[in-house]
């Protein structure tokens, strides 16, 4: 994952999350900002925790940014369609 700040190291399983201090660090703006852009939709759509604690999946991430950063009801539709074709592709 080549968006990922140098602070983070492999990934340990296949569900690689980043929270926002890391997501401001690869933006490079402050935490208040991917606060106002979760808030304003304009991020992937975070992952469900237990705590109040907010983090997106690192591959949604640079999805996103490959993207060019879509507002989050477009994300999940490229994504959708992205799943959707690639699959087939990758049985044959």
């Amino acid at each position: 994952m080549s968006n990922l700040p140098n602070g983070i190291g492999k990934p340990k399983s296949s569900m690689v999350t980043v929270n926002m201090a890391d997501l401001s660090k690869m933006l490079g703006v402050s935490r208040t900002t991917i606060h106002r852009m979760k808030c304003a939709d304009e991020l992937p759509p975070t992952i469900p925790t237990k705590r109040r604690i907010v983090r997106w999946l690192a591959k949604d991430i640079d999805l996103w940014l490959d993207l060019d950063c879509p507002c989050t009801k477009n994300f999940i539709v490229y994504k959708r369609d992205l799943q959707r074709y690639t699959r087939g592709r990758q049985r044959r």
